[in-house]
């Protein structure tokens, strides 16, 4: 440190803080990379903060440092094997030991990360930070162009963080930096969680002709010395334009460094304070630039936050000795990024100005919903795997419709092409019961969906596709298809068995000689079920979906009111296929939750007390018909802050009353989360078509055709009905809402 401070080593005492020789911000950044690339050890950059002085940093570093470098030694036989690769100056640790979700945060235009340090300790150790420091505000070197600096943090994010999720912001112009990035990181395959924009002003002639050549020596030299002097802890030495008074525009910067060198009574060289408001100054000069030429492409690479501020650039109350000033006063640059913004972007307006936003009093309020977003872990998806999963599942729905086929052929129908029937003569023919007139009709239209048959006025007719050789010879290799099936889709293998012993069961069901009951559950076993809605990738993500949006809502009350005990209903849990999720991600509230576990069907709910009870205590177990009222049941109105419904309210008769009764359930502040197909699958309508509740409802009109399921938009429209102010639909990765085939819709309660 000898070369930047300029001092030999015999004129530092270990016991003085090293603030004192002038180690700011950069040169603590330059004491974290020495001692990472000399012991293989990455330090946070607030080490250097917490011990101050060279005799307690030692001390730290011996005894962190020191008994690793020797086991190490003992383990491989040398430092160099182990050291990880040196950090490029520009990036920042500001905290390291976190074990939840890493955040970068880019500099705002003076190209200095400090306001950053205030949001590491508004968040907490559990959260790793990194910030950077602009090339060029050591007043010596060029800084960067704006390309450049998108490519190169880039690069120093991957090193820190080699894959995503990455959760990245910015503030003011770093904001534009960050959007890049995240459009390049998103470019490549990674997932971005989330884009947080701290009062970054567009690139539009608006800001411009209002902003350009308006502030340098007008503001941002005094807001750069007051910065070093960090006035906001010590008022007393605030300098102002009334010390500048006199001074020649040129002279003002050298003049302010010999003045901070005075005021501070620092040991460090007034040359350095000179380069720090010089390098500040210059950085800013490149970011004014890049706002000339800089038009952003619209973003859809995440959902994006953005903090706005009600006082303008610099407010009446700053602490910098400075005159307010709101630039934009008559402009609402958010409006701009709703058009950028493809995604969701969500406004939070603040009571500061443009500087303090990261200060108190509204320091809290903004690191609050960064925790929340933090906190929002994502859900892996593997796009490949679920390709495969989409072809294996065509594959077993197309071996499903071959044994409907049979299943027909076998009982003396559509065995060859040609064959008329009236609708009547085949329902006589098989002896359907009234109930499952229904299921016949989405089992023809099935086959004239694949042109097997044909509707011809009121006459169903068989077509000659049945008489093809392909045809003839997939119906012979049936059994085949079935080991095919086995031994190259491995992940639709448990949803076989299920597949066939419904097929085998159709005549016997459909005449009502047999009940499905016993079909789906023999002898009271839940295996075929449960193996249904476990173990592949679609079933999984979205119960880890399902689980994770619970999570996070839980987490947001617990942040908001930490004492406060949360109820939550489950409805139709069945066997547990979505609540072994939902259990291991909310474990952790254990102590402030009550999660009620509720079916219909008493076997059910005793079913789940022998599987979940001796692991989750905080899990009660109790009978509910949704379809009634729940209050006759014994359930208290408006006592649940959540209400789960994972599978199962397709099958009630009249959703608008289920979601009635759900929405009397629910506190004020309540909500619903639903996951259910939101298109017709013809797996589901081949065996859990079979059973009575698949086929209960009455409002037709509200639901798929052939199937008791609801469209997304039918979802929207149903819930808003109710009472439910928001609806939110997520599903698969990059998939729009009405292609969907399944989805997680959470309705939030707006009853006053």
């Amino acid at each position: 440190m000898q070369a930047p401070l300029k001092l030999k080593p015999d004129e530092m005492k270990d016991d003085v803080e090293l603030s004192e020789y002038g180690v700011d911000s950069m040169l603590s950044s330059m004491i974290v990379q020495i001692v990472q690339e000399r012991f293989g050890e990455e330090i946070d950059l607030g080490i250097v903060i917490e011990y101050p002085t060279i005799k307690e940093l030692s001390a730290y570093l011996a005894s962190r440092i020191k008994p690793q470098v020797i086991n190490r030694r003992e383990a491989v036989g040398s430092i160099s094997s182990f050291n990880k690769p040196k950090l490029p100056p520009e990036i920042m640790p500001i905290n390291t030991k976190g074990t939840k979700q890493v955040s970068f945060w880019i500099h705002g235009a003076t190209g200095y990360p400090n306001i950053f340090n205030n949001l590491s300790k508004a968040l907490g150790p559990d959260y790793p930070l990194y910030s950077f420091l602009a090339k060029g505000t050591d007043g010596k070197s060029i800084p960067r162009m704006f390309d450049e600096m998108v490519l190169h943090y880039l690069e120093c994010i991957r090193l820190v963080q080699p894959k995503g999720p990455y959760f990245l912001g910015g503030h003011s112009f770093g904001g534009l930096v960050a959007m890049e990035i995240a459009r390049k990181l998103k470019s490549e395959g990674e997932v971005i969680l989330h884009l947080v924009m701290l009062d970054t002003y567009p690139t539009t002639s608006e800001v411009n002709d209002q902003f350009y050549e308006t502030y340098d020596f007008d503001f941002l030299k005094l807001y750069l010395v007051n910065s070093f002097l960090k006035v906001e802890q010590n008022p007393s030495l605030v300098i102002t334009s009334k010390d500048l008074e006199g001074i020649p525009k040129r002279f003002q910067v050298a003049y302010l460094a010999k003045l901070a060198k005075e005021r501070s009574n620092k040991l460090i060289e007034t040359d350095e304070i000179f380069n720090f408001i010089k390098g500040g100054l210059l950085v800013s000069d490149f970011a004014e630039e890049t706002y000339l030429i800089h038009k952003p492409e619209p973003y859809d690479a995440s959902n994006v936050t953005f903090v706005k501020t009600t006082k303008g650039f610099v407010g009446p109350d700053n602490n910098m000795g400075l005159p307010a000033v709101d630039i934009l006063k008559d402009y609402d640059y958010s409006l701009y990024w709703k058009e950028v913004v493809n995604s969701e972007l969500e406004i939070l307006t603040v009571d500061s100005d443009h500087n303090g936003l990261l200060d108190h009093p509204v320091l809290p309020y903004v690191s609050e919903k960064i925790e929340m977003l933090l906190g929002v872990t994502h859900v892996p998806f593997d796009v490949e795997e679920y390709g495969r999963f989409q072809v294996a599942f065509t594959k077993l729905t197309e071996y499903g419709h071959f044994l409907l086929l049979c299943t027909f052929k076998t009982l003396g129908i559509f065995k060859s092409a040609g064959e008329k029937y009236t609708k009547e003569q085949l329902l006589d023919e098989l002896k359907v019961i009234p109930e499952y007139h229904r299921l016949f009709d989405a089992l023809i239209e099935m086959m004239v969906q694949k042109k097997w048959l044909e509707i011809q006025g009121e006459v169903i007719v068989s077509t000659r596709t049945l008489q093809s050789k392909v045809f003839n010879k997939k119906v012979n290799e049936i059994g085949q298809m079935k080991t095919i099936l086995e031994e190259e889709y491995s992940e639709i293998k448990s949803y076989i068995p299920l597949l066939e012993v419904c097929s085998a069961a159709y005549a016997d069901v459909l005449s009502g000689r047999v009940d499905h009951m016993n079909v789906l559950f023999p002898n009271g076993s839940m295996q075929y079920v449960a193996n249904v809605y476990k173990g592949n990738i679609q079933t999984d993500y979205y119960n880890h979906l399902l689980a994770q949006l619970l999570h996070d809502s839980i987490r947001k009350r617990l942040n908001k009111y930490p004492h406060t005990h949360i109820q939550i209903l489950e409805v139709g849990a069945g066997t547990g296929g979505a609540s072994a999720f939902i259990f291991d991600s909310i474990k952790e509230f254990a102590s402030q939750i009550r999660y009620v576990y509720s079916d219909v069907s008493s076997a059910f709910v005793q079913y789940g007390r022998k599987e979940y009870g001796s692991s989750y205590p905080f899990v009660d177990y109790k009978v509910l018909n949704v379809e009634r009222d729940p209050e006759l049941q014994g359930y208290e109105p408006h006592s649940f802050d959540f209400v789960v419904c994972s599978n199962v309210l397709h099958t009630t008769s009249v959703m608008g009353n289920t979601l009635q009764h759900i929405h009397s359930l629910l506190k004020d502040s309540g909500e619903v989360l639903i996951n259910e197909l939101t298109q017709v699958i013809d797996y589901n309508t081949l065996t859990f078509g079979l059973t009575s509740g698949w086929w209960l409802y009455t409002d037709e009109h509200k639901r798929i055709k052939h199937s008791p399921l609801l469209s997304t938009e039918l979802w929207k429209a149903e819930l808003k009905n109710i009472g439910f102010h928001s609806v939110q639909i997520s599903g698969t990765p990059d998939t729009s809402e009405n292609e969907l085939p399944q989805s997680i819709i959470v309705g939030k309660n707006c009853r006053k």
